[in-house]
């Protein structure tokens, strides 16, 4: 399944929220600022209806495990995610 994000996009998670491309790149700047060389791994990925249900780990540099949560997301009909959130114990 291929998706991109929509222009006006909400995403939220226990630490942030915000709307659209431009915020959620910010978002993502500021997470690699904190977290150099952090990585994803994508554990579990369940997809019906234009939804999407994800869980995953969080590794450090090193390789150590740091996190482990969920995320859910939603497109529109035309395969551009319009909301996500994410969802852990901070």
């Amino acid at each position: 399944m291929k998706m991109s994000v929509s222009d006006d996009i909400d995403f939220s998670n226990p630490l942030i929220e915000g709307r659209g491309q431009v915020e959620l790149i910010e978002a993502m700047a500021r997470f690699q600022k904190q977290f150099p060389g952090a990585y994803f791994e994508l554990k579990t990925c369940i997809v019906h209806h234009e939804q999407l249900l994800s869980g995953w780990t969080l590794y450090g540099k090193d390789g150590s495990e740091l996190l482990m949560g969920h995320n859910y997301a939603r497109a529109n009909g035309e395969g551009k995610l319009v909301h996500t959130a994410g969802f852990f114990l901070a």
